[in-house]
């Protein structure tokens, strides 16, 4: 059974936001890390913008994901919840494997999240295309803190590394496995999420992520926040190869061709910062685009081009 490897990358790469929940500790922690949360409690969300970008390269690719976005807390029925949007850019650039010759391709998108739905929209040439992402808090940060480091400290900045236990975030994916509801969701689409999550519980289990996060002292607000998600990225295709070479699951040539160009030679990097933002911009996805069918498989081209492109 084929469980649309590409499919599951796609989700990682374009959703690469993360969505961090807090929650008061009364137990006692060190000092770095009392400061980081002291200055996170006091972080107001409610409704701010932010600048994000993701730089995904491997030997013969490049792939600049840079998008503006508002996250939103809103309580509905007396329980808090996010709403999501952003809009953006997709730049796709790669040497052509079969010509030699570098082609590039740039596509505007739109991330939006209605209720417990988290959608992806494209637009290639003049079509639009609808894609489904998973849709799960992914870290609730307080319960995840591994470790707090004070890098660097002036008038108006401070710089911290927080290290997010990987072994606990895997415990977390795992849960949202067993408790979520797929009732909407075909069976197909079921098992489907559900090797996305396995693998991805995985290399989180072997994997912590650094996050530096840089404040503004006087108002302790986030200034910027920066993962370095390559380790993670090759934990993910480590383990899809691992299990197809024990026999434990069934993958394509071609998606083994795409995992160990991803394990082997790429690079995967992260930034939120929330420096000139324009509050005014429009993140509202076109009527035409809402329209569309979702398609599992509108980057199944360029997925096949970074398997290949190496």
């Amino acid at each position: 059974m084929n469980f649309k490897l590409k499919k599951n990358l796609a989700a990682i790469l374009t959703g690469g936001i993360l969505i961090f929940g807090a929650n008061a500790t009364a137990e006692e922690i060190p000092s770095a890390q009392k400061i980081f949360e002291e200055a996170y409690l006091d972080t107001l969300l409610n409704e701010r913008p932010f600048n994000q970008s993701i730089m995904l390269f491997g030997t013969n690719f490049h792939v600049d994901i840079n998008a503006q976005g508002v996250l939103r807390d809103v309580i509905k029925d007396l329980i808090l919840y996010k709403e999501l949007k952003m809009s953006g850019d997709m730049a796709f650039e790669y040497i052509n494997p079969e010509t030699n010759r570098a082609a590039s391709n740039k596509m505007p998108f739109y991330i939006e999240q209605r209720d417990d739905n988290l959608i992806l929209y494209v637009q290639r040439g003049s079509k639009w295309q609808k894609f489904s992402l998973p849709n799960f808090d992914l870290i609730d940060l307080q319960k995840n803190i591994k470790s707090v480091e004070i890098i660097g400290e002036t008038n108006t900045q401070r710089i911290f590394n927080v290290k997010l236990s990987g072994e606990k975030i895997a415990e977390s994916l795992r849960a949202y496995d067993d408790e979520q509801d797929t009732t909407a969701l075909s069976m197909a689409e079921v098992l489907t999420q559900k090797k996305f999550l396995h693998n991805l519980a995985a290399a989180f289990n072997s994997t912590d992520l650094i996050c530096t996060w840089t404040f503004d002292r006087q108002t302790n607000e986030t200034v910027s926040a920066a993962i370095d998600l390559t380790p993670l990225v090759k934990a993910y295709a480590k383990n899809i190869l691992d299990e197809a070479a024990a026999g434990t699951a069934d993958v394509t040539n071609e998606d083994k061709l795409l995992m160990e160009s991803i394990g082997r030679y790429s690079e995967f990097h992260f930034l939120l910062n929330y420096a000139g933002v324009d509050a005014k911009k429009n993140m509202t996805p076109p009527a035409a685009a809402r329209k569309v069918d979702l398609d599992s498989d509108i980057f199944e081209d360029f997925l096949k081009i970074m398997a290949t492109a190496n």
